[in-house]
């Protein structure tokens, strides 16, 4: 099962409780790297580390053991190589928040910093969202909306699609 959908939507948070042998492609990144996913972006710039992440979820997907669940970065489906390497998967689950929602989230999470959202004025970020909301909607089998649930509701529903 590959996770996607905006930052702030929960990917993380429910890939853990699916399987807490997941594979975060940003952490994948951050290993091959060795170096965390802001100071990467700050310092090679958002189209290298989209390029990293070609690389990441090619690699991953490749791999002879797939792991059962992948959360994927935001952005990753951005790009065009990575809807290619998704669009005729049955297994792609986007979750989905508003957009109110997810910048509620993101203004309270102290502990993980993003690039695009503290560096965006509220205009620019809004657009990001909007564009990215028919590329998530196009490639995902299974669309679970975060608002209003439990992680472990959304877990659970997801559970069921995948049965």
């Amino acid at each position: 099962m590959i996770l996607i959908g905006f930052m702030g939507a929960g990917k993380s948070t429910i890939a853990r409780l699916l399987d807490i042998n997941f594979v975060d492609t940003d952490a994948f990144i951050e290993a091959k790297v060795g170096m965390k996913t802001p100071a990467y972006f700050e310092r090679y710039g958002e189209q290298e580390f989209r390029r990293r992440e070609e690389e990441a979820l090619a690699e991953i997907l490749a791999a002879r053991v797939m792991p059962a669940i992948i959360s994927t970065g935001g952005g990753l489906i951005e790009s065009a190589r990575n809807q290619a390497l998704l669009a005729d998967r049955h297994d792609v689950v986007y979750l989905k928040a508003d957009f109110e929602t997810l910048v509620a989230r993101l203004s309270a999470d102290t502990l993980n910093r993003r690039s695009l959202f503290e560096n965006s004025t509220a205009e620019e970020f809004r657009a990001v969202f909007d564009r990215r909301q028919a590329i998530y909607e196009k490639l995902s089998a299974l669309t679970v909306t975060t608002e209003q649930k439990t992680p472990e509701e959304i877990a659970d529903e997801i559970r069921r699609f995948g049965a």
